[in-house]
């Protein structure tokens, strides 16, 4: 930070009179504006200044007799001056060397144009503190803004799958507390679709795992073309995908799902190894109950719907609510009748 200049903290407005003025004409300007200094000028250039000290010994002088003589006679001359350019540290540097209260200001031409004081020294070095805490203020402003926002990114990425694109675990895992949050406290349904690629082992052991990780890339971006702005969804392992669908029952989380399918089959990624010939995904939806104990039981049934969608043939979408009636059917057939 440069130093203050003069220029800002100098007292323009200062009295002046000509060499060549009457004591008395002086002496009256001063007392009339009540003035403690008087600066004596010569073509514009400071010669000399007097003041109500110099004033008061003249008035002794004459007391005891000796005349008064002129405005020359009582100025102090041979002025120190400084440029109205130079920084008011360098100026209070001369100040103290020379022991003076005040500091007349030149142009680089010798004409007058200010008066500086030992206060207004002080008040351009509070000026200069000042300013200094607010440049130190606003660095750490911005760097604070910065790091917060390097924050962001960060936990951005942290929550982001590299690969995919999409959410990871972690993204995941807060997602579904927030809605497993929401549904308890406003009795607000929400779905969970989890979707797994069918015959991945053998299409990886076939084309290899670049072709692998294309494919996945190609069934993520579809996935998120065909789910709501609401919706989200996440890498949950390998290969397989969670989508969470707020606001949604099972059954509107059913109709996503088959949108989800229908896209991913439409696609025909080239799976020589598959029945199909293709690429297609089983996904199984469960829908949160609101006697159930946490978002780990939702995910669960809905991985109990998609195993039956595997042993269903595949490239299709079973509900949570299904399996458990199938179930319970079972249940009743194996149970021993009554004698």
């Amino acid at each position: 930070m440069q130093p203050a200049s003069l220029r800002g903290f100098m007292t323009a407005d200062v009295a002046t009179v000509e060499r060549g003025t009457d004591l008395v004409e002086a002496a009256n300007l001063m007392r009339e504006r009540r003035l403690s200094c008087l600066l004596i000028i010569e073509n514009r250039v400071p010669v000399g200044i007097v003041t109500e000290r110099d004033f008061t010994a003249l008035s002794a002088t004459m007391l005891e007799g000796k005349p008064a003589g002129t405005l020359s006679d009582l100025m102090t001359a041979n002025l120190i001056t400084v440029k109205a350019d130079s920084d008011c540290h360098s100026a209070n540097v001369v100040m103290q060397k020379n022991r003076i209260r005040r500091l007349v200001v030149v142009e680089d031409d010798g004409s007058f144009c200010g008066l500086v004081t030992r206060a207004d020294i002080l008040r351009a070095h509070t000026s200069e503190i000042e300013q200094q805490k607010a440049n130190l203020e606003k660095r750490v402003a911005e760097r604070t803004a910065e790091l917060e926002e390097l924050n962001e990114v960060l936990t951005s990425i942290s929550m982001r799958d590299p690969l995919l694109d999409i959410g990871n675990r972690r993204a995941m895992d807060n997602t579904l507390a927030d809605v497993f949050e929401r549904t308890r406290r406003y009795k607000r349904p929400y779905a969970v679709a989890l979707v797994d690629v069918d015959h991945f082992k053998t299409y990886n052991d076939h084309y290899g795992h670049q072709a692998g990780d294309e494919a996945l890339i190609a069934i993520a971006s579809t996935i998120k073309k065909m789910i709501r702005r609401t919706d989200s969804v996440y890498r949950y392992g390998g290969e397989e995908f969670l989508i969470v669908l707020p606001e949604v029952g099972e059954e509107g989380g059913a109709i996503a799902a088959n949108h989800v399918r229908e896209s991913v089959e439409k696609l025909a990624l080239p799976h020589e190894k598959a029945d199909r010939g293709y690429v297609t995904v089983s996904i199984g939806v469960a829908e949160e109950r609101l006697d159930g104990p946490d978002q780990n039981e939702t995910i669960a049934r809905a991985d109990e719907a998609l195993y039956r969608a595997k042993h269903q043939g595949r490239n299709t979408v079973e509900r949570a609510s299904s399996v458990e009636r199938q179930r319970t059917a079972d249940e009743d057939i194996d149970k021993p009748k009554a004698a």
